[in-house]
Order: C-alpha cells, then sequence, then structure tokens
C-alpha cells in the first residue's frame, strides 16, 4: 500500500470540486468546458466507520440497502441512491456500490470532529488500510483514465451534532495499482432518521463534479445573506430533511449528459409544450455569449416523489452564466454584471428574496404560472447580465399540470429592420423622403451627417451600419444638420425613415 496525498477543498460547508477528465473502464466520461457528462454502469465502495466512543446497531446490510436497494423506502426515503441518480439521469446511470466492514477509529468522535480536521486524513487512511488488510481490493470498480476510483464513499455511523460533517475532498490510497481520488463523507443519520439527502448531495460533487449552488461565503448575519437557489436543488440547500433529496437543477443535469436541451431561436411568438418533472427543456442563448443562457423547465411538486419538496410548481427559468466559475459558484448576490450568480432562478414575484434574503430557500410565488410574463420590462426582466435587451418574451403560460404550453419570442436586434439592398435608394447628397422610405448610403469617415431644411416637427430614423449595429430612434426635432457617430467608415450604411411629419429633403453625407 501507498500513501500519497489528502486535501480539503471546502470543508463541513459541502465541497465544490475541480473537475477532471474521466474516461471510465465502466460507464462514459467526457468533458468539454464545465460539461462533464456520467452516464453507463458505475460501482463504487463504501467503508463505514465506527467511533471508538461509539456503539452502533447499524449493519453493513443495512448501508446495502441504502445506497444499492432499489424501490428503497425505510424510514420515509423516496429510494435509495441508485434509485436517485437512476431517476435524475432518467435511466443513463447506474450507480451501485459495495459495502466495506465497519471500520472501527482507534479516537473517539471528537478526536475526528469538525475543530479538528487535521486529525481526518489519519481517519481516512486508516479506514482504507483496514479494508486493505480484511482482503479487500479495488479490482472491479469502475476506475478513471488516471486509474483512481470513480466513486469512494466514507459514511460514519455517529450521531452528525457537533461530529464530522458531511464533505467532500481528496483522500489518495494505492492498492493493487489503483489509487482513490475524490470521495465523499457524511453520517449515516444525518438530521436524526438515516437518509440519502446528505450522500446524493456529496457524490454530486465527488463523482459528478457538481459545485455548490448556496452561498459559500455567508455570515452569521442571515439578514445579509442570499440563499442561492435555496430549495430548488440538491447542490444548494437541498430537501427538507434528511430523506427529502430534492433534483438537480437543470443546468446541472445537462452538464452530466442526462438531458435534451431544444434550442429557442429568433423569430415571432410561438406556442411550445412541455412535460413537467422531465430531462426535457429549452434553452436560449445569448447571440453574443454562448456562455449565457436561459432554461425553462416545467415542475409539478404533487405528481412525483422526488420533485415533491420544491416550494413552488409551475414554469422555472433559469438565468445560468458559464463565465461564472464553480469556485465561485452562488456567492455572489449584486446582480450586477460583474457579481451574480453562476445558476440564478427568475423568480416570478421580483422580490427577489434568494437574493436578498438568505432565511428565505423558496416559496409559492417563485415559479411562472399563468398570468405571469417574462420580458424586456418584467420584474424580473429578462435581460443579459450586461443590461442588454435579450428581446425575449415568455407569456400565455398555462396552469401548472404535467405538460404545460407557453408562448416565445425572441427577436433579434435587427429583426423588424426593414431595409436592405432590395428596397432601398442609394443616396449621395439630396433626396426626397417620407415616412417609410429606406436608404443606401455609402459612408466615408468621421460622423454620419443628416440634414434638412424643409420639414418642421420631429423626424426619426434607424441607422444600420456595415457591422449590422442598428442605432434607433435618431430624433432630428429641428430643421438643420445632425450628427450621428457610426464607428464604422467606407461602407454601406443604411437608414430608415421611421417617421416624418411629410415628405421632405434630406441631405445624407459624412463630415
Amino acid at each position: 500500500m501507498r500513501y500519497v496525498y489528502f486535501t480539503f477543498s471546502r470543508l463541513f460547508g459541502r465541497a465544490c470540486c475541480a473537475c477532471l477528465l474521466l474516461a471510465l473502464s465502466a460507464g462514459s466520461w467526457s468533458q468539454t468546458n464545465n460539461q462533464h457528462t456520467v452516464v453507463g454502469n458505475v460501482q463504487g465502495l463504501v467503508i463505514p466507520i465506527l467511533f471508538a466512543n461509539d456503539t452502533t446497531t447499524v449493519t453493513p446490510a443495512d448501508i446495502e440497502a441504502l445506497f444499492n436497494q432499489q424501490g428503497y423506502s425505510l424510514n420515509g426515503n423516496p429510494g435509495s441512491v441508485r434509485d436517485y441518480y437512476d431517476a435524475m439521469s432518467d435511466g443513463q446511470l447506474t450507480l451501485t456500490h459495495t459495502i466495506a466492514p465497519i471500520y472501527v477509529a482507534p479516537e473517539n468522535a471528537a478526536f475526528y470532529s469538525n475543530t479538528n480536521v487535521n486529525n481526518i486524513p489519519a481517519l481516512l487512511q486508516g479506514a482504507l488500510a483496514a479494508y486493505e488488510n480484511n482482503g479487500g481490493n479495488f479490482n472491479g470498480f469502475t476506475t478513471d483514465a488516471n486509474g483512481q476510483l470513480a466513486s469512494l464513499y466514507f459514511v460514519h455511523l455517529a450521531p452528525s451534532a457537533g461530529r464530522l460533517g458531511p464533505h467532500s475532498s481528496s483522500v489518495t490510497y494505492t492498492l493493487s495499482g489503483v489509487s482513490t481520488g475524490r470521495y465523499g463523507l457524511s453520517s449515516w443519520a444525518a438530521g436524526g432518521t438515516p437518509g440519502i439527502n446528505s450522500i446524493t448531495h456529496e457524490i454530486g460533487h465527488s463523482l459528478m463534479h457538481w459545485p455548490d449552488l448556496y452561498d459559500t461565503n455567508n455570515t452569521a448575519n442571515v439578514s445579509t445573506n442570499s440563499a442561492g437557489i435555496g430549495r430548488y436543488c440538491n447542490m444548494s440547500w437541498g430537501g427538507p430533511s434528511s430523506v427529502n433529496p430534492l433534483p438537480p437543477n437543470p443546468y446541472l443535469r445537462a452538464r452530466a449528459g442526462w438531458t435534451t436541451l431544444i434550442e429557442l431561436s429568433d423569430g415571432p411568438v410561438q406556442t411550445y409544450s412541455i412535460d413537467a418533472n422531465s430531462n426535457t427543456h429549452y434553452r436560449y442563448s445569448n447571440p453574443a455569449d454562448s456562455n449565457e443562457f436561459f432554461i425553462v423547465e416545467a415542475v409539478n411538486n404533487t405528481s412525483n416523489s422526488w420533485w415533491q419538496a420544491l416550494p413552488d410548481q409551475g414554469l422555472l427559468i433559469w438565468h445560468i452564466d458559464e463565465n461564472v466559475s464553480d469556485g465561485t459558484g452562488n456567492r455572489n448576490q449584486d446582480m450586477t454584471e460583474s457579481l451574480h450568480y453562476q445558476v440564478s432562478l427568475e423568480q416570478a414575484d421580483g422580490l427577489f428574496e434568494l437574493e436578498f434574503d438568505g432565511s428565505n430557500g423558496g416559496d409559492t410565488d417563485d415559479a411562472f404560472t399563468n398570468g405571469d410574463e417574462f420580458t424586456s420590462s418584467s420584474v424580473p426582466s429578462s435581460d443579459w447580465w450586461d443590461g442588454s435587451s435579450s428581446n425575449v418574451t415568455i407569456s400565455d403560460i398555462s396552469n401548472t399540470a404535467s405538460t404545460m404550453t407557453f408562448d416565445f419570442g425572441a427577436e433579434s436586434e435587427d429583426s423588424g429592420f426593414p431595409c436592405d439592398s432590395s428596397n432601398s435608394t442609394t443616396v449621395n447628397g439630396t433626396v426626397n423622403v417620407q415616412s417609410g422610405s429606406c436608404l443606401k448610403y455609402q459612408h466615408q469617415s468621421g460622423n454620419l451627417r443628416l440634414g434638412t431644411w424643409s420639414a418642421s416637427g420631429q423626424n426619426v430614423y434607424d441607422v444600420k451600419n456595415c457591422n449590422g449595429d442598428i442605432i434607433a430612434d435618431v430624433q432630428q426635432v429641428l430643421s438643420g444638420w445632425m450628427a450621428i457617430s457610426t464607428a464604422t467608415n467606407y461602407c454601406d450604411h443604411y437608414i430608415y425613415v421611421k417617421q416624418a411629419q411629410s415628405p421632405y429633403q434630406l441631405q445624407v453625407g459624412s463630415w
């Protein structure tokens, strides 16, 4: 055997984990940017730990059932760990674990408690050594391209209060040519009842490489805290009890390769249908930055056991920005261009309680339902984080049901600009115009200049330069010259006379 290293990425706040490229002997892994696909059959290892001053009636068979038994329902659990990931992946991931004999640690629980984290490496290395000494090996477990176990979990059998808290980190122990890597750890009866809530969260870190999506740098004063995405995701606050894990949000499920994301495109309003509690969602991406997008999900918290603990039901509209790293995740609640969540839930009531009320993990006014709209002028708005308009409109939302409908439209920036080479009058000097006129002018340098002396009142223009940028609603109130800075020279510009008081002569030039 060989001990190599032990590191903590974040302890007792539920750890974020660095993403590694995995190519496993069983199952299928791939990674591109934030995408970390985890599908197929994965066989992992669980090592139970009992502290020296504790006794237990828990047996390896009890742990085996909690992790692997299909249809598990003991203590109110809606399924086993295997059941959970089978449901979340629509059967694309089968996750099972071999349960090792219980390891009895040489020290009592206080020695390995939250205040003595430096003693944890010896605890885990001792557990792995005992597993080896009892004849265990790493043969047959799913491994990655680096020869590391894909899923390693430690479950301690002590009460969780004041003891070793749930976390995910890294420990390396080599046995018969195979090394460990990331692991998850939690208590058997976290919250007082044996349940899968903490386990599924920590495996989300160690196996799926998902980040924490609650506010990981909260202070003790909840009035200034944020909730991240609260009780809308198992990688945030999780479920309300130890036995009720929430689904991962659709962005994380997409990262694991479990979802179908149907791309929405620019164009007039159309009606779309979406099944609740499914792995089919809609996405609309920022044309200027593909790392920023909206995901539309339908949820029904009365019709499916895994979704029943969600605070609300209807359409959930997620605002994702992959430019925010997993390391900072959802700790920045400022809602500004430079400081905002990686994964935001657009809350239909417009109160932004997930951002500004650390005690509110979600309520019954967050989902979009019949009568709600999501537009550039709604609160919250459909604007991108830099303040530019996405031109997205989601409206005419149906009542919550197993299948929902909504209307979606997103006009591109230049949609509705009516002038092109086929309908524009080429001009270089003076031309007669009226409302609706389209002009084509080869701008030279400096500012585009428009002049008129024969019209009174307000004239309004839209100008499109050769980069496709539109300068909209340029107002010419009085007779005379006006300058328009276009930032592009020596190319064709189109001028649309959007509004004119009467037919008049317009002079076009470059100065």
